[in-house]
């Protein structure tokens, strides 16, 4: 029997392909899924080890909407952007490294003691060894006016923006045990915290812990 595969892209089936059958141009020893920090910190050190490599990064990274990349050294408040370009501008010198290839991928799968995957013009690369390094993906909740604030005034992470917030009232959009200690975390960079729990509720342990620190919580739902 035949083994078939659909390419998400063309919506098409046809005969999964060998892994001798790829062209030579799409074999590489490493295929890195994700352009962001860690894949490209993948990259060059792959690349300086004499490895061919191919980056596939889609273009859309989590960070895009950040004025500014922080705690990063030689390289504090640089764009996100901008920190991309001159990272390919010096992986210039490494001409093994292919990319960035600026589209999605496939699921990637096992063939023998290769990985091949699919692009999005449905050719097959082949590997050797795989990296996967696509980050995360926020989940926003439905608040009018959240998404325009993201990256802004709203931030994900205190020790990137915990500087820009410093001394400032903060409030802390959460419940349960990463919320509470997220609250008390912030509490390093402003005394004024509260915590607005969107409508949720916490335990009396967690209630506790809060009113310990002084730390004012909210229970309404977030307007």
């Amino acid at each position: 029997m035949t083994t078939t595969t659909t390419n998400p892209y063309t919506q098409t089936t046809r005969p999964e392909p060998k892994a001798g059958d790829v062209d030579p141009k799409r074999a590489v020893d490493v295929i890195i899924i994700g352009g962001g920090p860690a894949g490209l910190s993948a990259a060059l050190c792959l690349g300086r080890s004499r490895r061919r490599v191919a980056v596939f990064d889609a273009g859309s990274p989590r960070h895009a909407v950040a004025e500014g990349v922080h705690n990063l050294i030689s390289r504090e408040g640089v764009a996100p952007a901008a920190l991309r370009e001159l990272t390919w501008a010096q992986m210039a010198a490494y001409p093994s490294v292919l990319g960035p290839l600026r589209q999605r991928v496939g699921a990637p799968r096992r063939a023998g003691d290769v990985w091949l995957l699919d692009d999005a013009e449905g050719q097959t690369w082949r590997a050797r060894a795989l990296v996967l390094a696509t980050g995360v993906i926020d989940e926003h909740p439905d608040i009018p006016g959240y998404a325009e604030r993201w990256g802004h005034s709203v931030h994900p992470c205190p020790f990137c923006h915990g500087w820009e917030i410093r001394d400032q009232p903060v409030a802390v959009l959460g419940a349960g045990e990463g919320a509470v200690h997220m609250a008390r975390l912030v509490r390093g960079w402003t005394d004024d915290v509260v915590l607005a729990t969107h409508g949720e509720r916490l335990t009396p342990e967690q209630q506790g812990v809060l009113a310990e620190a002084e730390i004012p919580v909210y229970t309404q739902p977030v307007a």
